[in-house]
């Protein structure tokens, strides 16, 4: 438990380095919340997770690193790697993607999407997942 809590210690001080560090278009952050909820689903019983995230984006490519850590078990849940690419053309910006979800408890998983949205009143956006 004490080596998997300093593990994660370590992760979130690691995020914190990327943007000091000058990269351009880094982004870091740490959530901590009272459940993992995806997409409408409670996926980890446990209570209290950490939630660090890394991503780095240079000439319209991203990538990005999202982990779910549980206080509970002392263990990582699920940990996502994203691509995507994105542009825009006059108003219509798109984003088109790949997530590898590296699922702990049960079997990986992909997609692959496609997000479209509209420079106007309200800014109208729609996202396919496959």
């Amino acid at each position: 438990m004490v080596r998997k809590l300093t593990k994660a210690i370590l992760v979130v001080i690691m995020l914190f380095m990327v943007p000091k560090a000058g990269i351009a278009g880094s982004t870091a952050s740490v959530d901590v919340m009272s459940n993992y909820v995806w997409r409408g689903q409670n996926l980890v019983n446990d209570g209290v997770v950490i939630q660090p995230a890394v991503g780095l984006e240079k000439d319209n490519i991203a990538i990005g690193f999202w982990t779910n850590y549980s206080t509970d078990s002392g263990e990582n849940t699920e940990t996502d790697l994203t691509l995507s690419y994105s542009g825009s053309v006059d108003k219509l910006s798109y984003e088109i993607g790949y997530i590898h979800y590296d699922l702990i408890n049960s079997a990986d998983t992909q997609e692959i999407y496609l997000s479209l949205s509209y420079d106007t009143i309200l800014s109208p956006y729609v996202t396919l997942y496959y």
